[in-house]
Formats: C-alpha cells, sequence, structure tokens
C-alpha cells in the first residue's frame, strides 16, 4: 500500500511542449506535493539529468531521499543522478500510473 508518509521522495516526469518544442521536467514530492519544474531545450538523457541534478542537489542535505522516474528514453542516464546526489533512483512499474 502507497502511505506517503515522508517528505522527499519525489517523481519526476518530463512534460513536451507543442509540436515537441522544448520541455518542461517536473520533480515533485509525493507527501507534500512540493514541485520544482526546470525548462529544457532537449530531451536527451545527459541534458535532462543535469537538470534534474541541479533542481534537486540544494535539497540533499536531507530533504530529498529518493527518486522515482518513467521508463522513458530521456532518464536513461539515471545512474548519472544517481551517482552525483548519493541517491536511489527507482523506475516506475511499466503502464502503471
Amino acid at each position: 500500500m502507497d502511505q506517503k508518509t515522508r517528505i522527499g521522495d519525489f517523481e519526476g516526469d518530463l512534460i513536451i511542449g507543442k509540436a515537441h518544442k522544448g520541455a518542461v521536467i517536473s520533480l515533485v514530492d509525493r507527501k507534500s506535493l512540493f514541485t520544482l519544474l526546470r525548462i529544457t531545450h532537449s530531451k536527451e538523457a545527459s541534458v535532462v539529468s543535469e537538470e534534474i541534478r541541479t533542481a534537486l542537489h540544494p535539497l540533499t542535505n536531507g530533504r530529498f531521499h529518493t527518486l522515482t522516474l518513467d521508463n522513458g528514453l530521456e532518464f536513461a542516464d539515471h545512474k548519472n543522478i544517481s551517482d552525483k546526489l548519493g541517491k536511489m533512483i527507482y523506475f516506475a512499474d511499466p503502464y502503471s500510473p
């Protein structure tokens, strides 16, 4: 059962712009719904991972514990995020909301 008892467990997603021009990375804390948004002009995995690291780095002092992502190719550089921030990254079950 999904309890959502701890602040600092984030979900990440990529929102693609109209005509696939640009995108917004959303990082939402599952309990508090605190939301970080980052504009990116590329869906390339290395660019997306850099934006995620930049957004979450200020929270690594105890306010960020885990990150759950979907299985999109834009998150293929997840190991780099995990290594740089020292946090666990998880992936959602395919086709699960």
